[in-house]
C-alpha cells in the first residue's frame, strides 16, 4: 500500500497544493482514499482528518519511523480543495496477516521502542491491520495517526515529555498492542534503544517538526515532548544520546591535542627554533580547511589554539561578536619569538575580549590579507593545568561564541566529501565535479600540524603534457641549512606563528597582500623551454642556487598560480586571474617560460619534498656544504650532501632531476 520511507529522507516543511483525482473510497475508519496525479499518473492514500493537526502528527510519526530505519509510509502533507491532509505512496504487493503470522515476523517487535517512543496505541489496530507485509515480505507500519496527543479516532491523550508510560503499557496483553509485545523483554530491547539515542538527534527532531508545518506553539509542545522522551529512554537505559557523546569528543580534542605536543617533545621530536605544532580536524564549512591548529607557546607563557574562519562566516561573526561580549577592545595582533621579550612582530588589528580566562583575538584589518578570518585563542600556562576543563571551556567557545555547529567535533564523512569537491572545483576552476572525485582524494599531513587534499598521482598528467622541473631559488647560501633544521620551506605566517621570527625578502607585504600564508615556487616546463627556441636557458638565468622538488608536489591541490609575479596577493581583483594548472600548462606551450610566474604552496613544503639543490658555480655549493656541516648536516632524505648538493649550467638539467633519474650515489641508510 504504502511507499517506505528512507533513513535519508530530506523533509521540506511544507504544505503542497495539489489537484488529484480520487480513484478509491476509504479504507480505514478515516475519512480518505486513494488519489492519482493525473500528469504522472503516481497514486496516493489520503486522509482528511478532521483535525488537520492529526495529518501533520501522522507526517511526524512517520517521519521518525522513516530516520530510525523502520518501514512506514512516506508522507507528504497536502493541501486540496482547503483541506489539509497526508499522503503516502503506494507499497507494491500490501496484505494483511493473520495475527499469529504477525507475531512471529522478525519485523514486528523491531519498532517497539520507536512505537513506545511516539505513545502510537494504536499500532497493531484494532484487526491487527495497521501492519501489513509486502511484497518484499517486510512488515510496514501503515497507520499512524493515533501517535503523539492523537487517539486514533482524534480524541487528545496524555503525551508526556518526562516519562514514556508505554514501555510498559503496550507490553501489557490487556491491551491490544500488548497482545503481539507481551513477551519482549526490557534488556531485549536495549538495541532499539541505543538506535533511537544515536540516530535520531535532537536536531533532526527539531527538523521533523519544523516540516510538520504545526502552529508555533504546538510544535514546541511536540518538540520538547519529543526530546524529553528521547532523554527518558535514554536514561531508562542507561545509553548516552548521539549529541552528549559528541560534545564529549569535542571536549576532548585540545587535551589531546596537548597530549601529543608532550609526546612529540620528549621523544624530541620538535624542530629547532620553532615551537611544536599539532593540529586537528574540525566543523563543516565555516573553520577554512576544516583544521585548527594547536601551538606550544608555553616559552611566551601560553598554549595557542589557532584557526582561520571561512570568509561568509568570518564576515557574519564580525557584525555581532560585539554585540554578545560587553568588553572588546581594538588592539595590534603581536606575534613572540622564541628568542626574547624584544623579539616582536606587530601584525593586524583584531578585536579582542576574554572567555573562561582565556584570551581572544579575531582579526578585523583588511589592511593585512593574511590576517582574514584569523582567530586566536590564548590559553594561560601554568603547572599542574586543567586540560579537562580546558578542553570543556574550548568547546564552548569555538560553540557558543564562535557559532561554530559542533564546536570541535570533526567533520563527519558528508562534510568531509563535500570539502573535497568544494577544494577540488576551487583548484581546477571548474563549476561541475567529475562524478566520484570524493573518492579519489584523500587528506594528508603535507607538513607537521597541516592538513591538505592531495590527488594521489595528478602530476603525472600534468607531466604527460610536458616534463617540468618546481622550483625554488635561495637567496643565501645558509639557507638551505635552515630550511632543514626548520622541517622545510614555511610560509612567513607559519614561522612567525611558531616562534620564528625569521623575515623573508619581503616578509611584511606579504602578509599583507595574502602571500605570507604561502611558500613561493615556480615552475618551468620542457614546452615552456623549447618555445622560447632557447634549449641552452642558463641556469644562472633562475637564480644562484636552485631548490628542485618531487614532481608529486602538484599533487597538493592547495595551490593556485599567477603566470605573472603578483607577490602571491590573494586580492579579489588579482586572484580573479589565477590560473588552473592545466591553464598554465598550456599557455607555458602556447607562449613559452615566464620568468615571473609563481605558484603558491599553502603554510609549506616539508624537506622530505626536495630532490636536490642547483647550484650555477662551485663557490656556492662549496659555501652551502659549509653551512650545512657547521649545522652537523651530513645527509639530506638519505643521500650525502655532495651528492644532494651540485653545480649546473642548464635550467633543462632540473627537468631531468626533477624525473626519476636521482643522483647516482646515495648512502646506505
Amino acid at each position: 500500500m504504502f511507499e517506505k520511507e528512507p533513513s535519508e529522507a530530506k523533509h521540506k516543511g511544507k504544505i503542497e497544493s495539489v489537484d488529484w483525482q480520487k480513484v478509491s473510497e476509504q479504507l480505514g475508519s478515516n475519512d480518505g482514499g486513494w488519489y492519482e496525479d493525473a500528469e504522472t499518473r503516481e497514486r496516493h492514500y489520503v486522509k482528511w482528518y478532521e483535525n488537520p493537526d492529526q495529518a501533520k502528527v501522522e507526517y511526524i510519526a512517520n517521519a521518525v519511523y522513516g530516520a530510525l530505519g523502520i518501514n512506514a509510509p512516506r508522507s507528504q502533507l497536502v493541501e486540496m480543495n482547503g483541506r489539509i491532509g497526508v499522503a503516502s505512496g503506494e507499497i507494491a504487493g500490501a496484505k494483511n496477516i493473520h495475527p499469529k503470522e504477525l507475531m512471529r515476523h522478525s519485523d514486528t517487535p523491531l519498532g517497539f521502542i520507536a512505537d513506545a517512543y511516539l505513545a502510537n496505541w494504536d499500532v497493531v489496530g484494532l484487526d491487527y491491520d495497521n501492519m501489513v507485509a509486502g511484497e518484499d515480505g517486510r512488515i510496514y507500519r501503515i497507520d499512524n495517526g493515533g501517535t503523539l496527543h492523537f487517539r486514533a479516532q482524534g480524541e487528545q491523550k496524555e503525551f508526556p515529555a518526562d516519562h514514556v508510560p508505554e514501555l510498559e503499557t503496550m507490553r501489557n496483553p490487556l491491551f491490544q498492542a500488548g497482545k503481539v509485545f507481551a513477551n519482549l523483554k526490557l534488556d531485549e530491547l536495549r538495541g532499539q534503544a541505543e538506535r533511537l539515542c544515536q540516530q535520531l538527534t535532537s536536531k533532526d527532531i527539531d527538523q521533523i517538526v519544523k516540516a510538520s508545518a504545526l502552529d508555533a506553539e504546538t510544535a514546541d509542545a511536540v518538540r520538547a515532548a519529543l526530546i524529553g522522551r528521547r532523554r527518558y529512554i535514554a536514561e531508562y537505559f542507561g545509553i548516552p544520546l548521539r549529541e552528549e557523546q559528541e560534545k564529549r569528543r569535542s571536549e576532548q580534542r585540545i587535551p589531546a591535542a596537548l597530549e601529543r605536543i608532550s609526546e612529540i617533545e620528549k621523544a624530541a621530536g620538535s624542530l629547532e627554533g620553532m615551537r611544536v605544532a599539532v593540529s586537528f580536524l574540525a566543523d563543516t564549512d565555516m573553520i577554512e580547511n576544516q583544521e585548527v591548529q594547536v601551538i606550544d607557546a608555553t616559552d611566551d607563557g601560553v598554549f595557542e589554539v589557532t584557526c582561520k574562519l571561512t570568509e561568509r562566516h568570518y564576515d557574519k561573526l564580525l557584525s555581532i561578536v560585539q554585540n554578545r561580549i560587553g568588553n572588546v577592545m581594538m588592539e595590534r595582533m603581536v606575534y613572540g619569538g622564541m628568542y626574547g621579550e624584544g623579539n616582536r612582530y606587530y601584525f593586524a588589528n583584531a578585536l579582542m575580549f576574554s572567555y573562561g580566562g582565556m584570551a581572544i583575538e579575531l582579526a578585523a584589518d583588511s589592511g593585512y590579507r593574511t590576517a582574514l578570518g584569523l582567530c586566536r585563542i590564548h590559553i594561560p600556562y601554568e603547572e599542574g593545568i586543567d586540560v579537562v576543563s580546558v578542553g570543556e571551556t574550548v568547546n564552548d567557545l569555538f560553540s557558543e561564541l564562535l557559532s561554530i555547529k559542533g564546536g570541535l567535533e570533526p567533520p563527519s564523512q558528508k562534510a568531509e566529501s563535500a570539502y573535497k569537491k568544494a577544494r577540488y572545483t576551487w583548484h581546477h576552476k571548474i563549476d561541475a565535479v567529475p562524478e566520484g572525485v570524493e573518492k579519489t582524494l584523500e587528506r594528508r599531513e603535507v607538513m607537521p600540524g597541516y592538513h591538505t587534499i592531495v590527488d594521489p598521482g595528478k602530476w603525472r598528467e600534468y607531466w604527460a603534457e610536458s616534463p617540468f622541473a618546481v622550483i625554488h631559488n635561495l637567496h643565501h647560501n645558509n639557507a638551505l641549512a635552515k630550511i632543514v633544521k626548520s622541517g622545510g620551506l614555511l610560509s612567513t605566517h607559519e614561522r612567525f606563528r611558531r616562534g620564528a621570527l625569521i623575515h623573508g625578502m619581503s616578509s611584511d607585504d606579504d602578509m599583507k597582500g595574502g602571500g605570507g600564508d604561502n611558500v613561493f615556487t615556480r615552475i618551468i616546463t620542457e614546452q615552456g623551454l623549447s618555445k622560447r627556441n632557447d634549449p641552452d636557458f642558463k641556469l644562472a638565468d633562475l637564480g644562484n642556487a636552485i631548490v628542485v622538488f618531487d614532481p608529486a608536489l602538484l599533487d597538493r591541490t592547495d595551490f593556485f598560480i599567477y603566470n605573472d609575479d603578483k607577490y602571491g596577493t590573494t586580492d579579489p581583483d588579482a586572484f580573479a586571474f589565477r590560473m588552473s594548472p592545466s591553464e598554465f600548462f598550456e599557455y607555458q606551450k602556447q607562449y613559452g617560460y615566464v620568468s615571473g610566474s609563481e605558484q603558491m604552496f599553502r603554510t609549506g613544503i616539508p624537506t622530505s619534498a626536495i630532490r636536490a639543490v642547483v647550484c650555477r658555480e662551485k663557490h656556492i655549493r662549496e659555501e652551502i656544504l659549509a653551512a650545512l656541516r657547521e649545522e652537523d648536516i651530513e645527509t639530506i632524505n638519505g643521500f650525502a650532501i655532495e651528492d644532494f648538493v651540485r653545480v649546473g649550467t642548464y635550467a633543462k638539467e632540473l627537468i631531468a632531476l626533477s624525473s626519476d633519474q636521482e643522483p647516482e650515489t646515495k648512502e646506505e641508510e
